[in-house]
C-alpha cells in the first residue's frame, strides 16, 4: 500500500522519517508493507507521484490540532480517519511525549499504524495490543520495546484487506 504524506505542521524531517520508521515497523510485523511518499502542501496540485492510485493508496496528513467538536472529539485524540485519510495531530503527539510516555516520533508512529488498522479493519478497537481505544502508560512502555503491535488476527485481517485492495482494478475511462 502507499501512503501519501501530507505535513502541514513542519515536522523536523529526522522525526517524521523515524515515525515513518516505527510505524513501518509495526506494519511490517504484521506481514504487510508501505511506500512512504512525502507530498508538497505548498504546491496548488499534487504532482503525479501524489495522486490518487486507487485502491492500494491512503493519504496521511499530520496537522497541527483538532478543532473540538462535541460528541466527535475527545479532548486528547490522537488522529482519526475519513474513508482513505488518516489525519494525526502533532501537538497531541508532543503533549504525550512531553508527560514521558516516550519519544515524539514512536508516539507519532504508533499512532499513524493505530490509524492505518482502522483504514483496512474498520473502526473497531480491541481490548489490548495497538488497536486499543485509548493507549495507556503500560502500552507506551510495550512501545518502547517494540511489542506493541497487532494481534495475529488483525494482522490476517489487514493482510486479507491489502490483498483485496491490491486485486481492484478500476474502470477505465475510453473517453478521448
Amino acid at each position: 500500500m502507499t501512503i501519501l504524506v501530507y505535513d502541514y505542521v513542519g515536522i523536523n524531517h529526522q522525526v517524521l522519517l523515524r515515525a515513518e520508521g516505527e510505524a513501518d515497523q509495526i506494519i511490517r510485523h504484521a506481514g504487510a508493507e508501505v511506500v512512504w511518499r512525502h507530498c508538497d502542501t505548498a504546491a496548488a496540485s499534487a504532482g503525479p507521484e501524489c495522486s490518487d492510485l486507487g485502491p492500494s493508496t491512503a493519504t496521511l496528513r499530520l496537522v497541527s490540532h483538532f478543532r473540538l467538536i462535541p460528541d466527535h472529539f475527545r479532548v486528547d485524540t490522537m488522529g482519526f480517519l475519513i474513508g482513505n485519510m488518516m489525519t494525526v495531530s502533532w501537538k497531541q503527539a508532543e503533549n504525550l511525549s512531553q508527560s514521558g510516555a516516550g519519544p515524539l516520533s514512536q508516539i507519532l508512529g504508533v499512532t499513524i499504524a493505530h490509524e492505518f488498522g482502522h483504514l483496512l479493519l474498520g473502526n473497531s478497537h480491541s481490548v489490548s495490543g495497538i488497536m486499543r481505544a485509548r493507549l495507556g502508560r503500560g502500552d507506551w512502555e510495550l512501545a518502547q520495546h517494540r511489542w506493541l503491535v497487532f494481534h495475529p488476527s488483525e494482522a490476517a485481517a489487514l493482510r486479507k484487506e491489502l490483498r483485496t485492495r491490491s486485486e481492484t482494478v478500476l474502470p477505465v475511462s475510453n473517453a478521448p
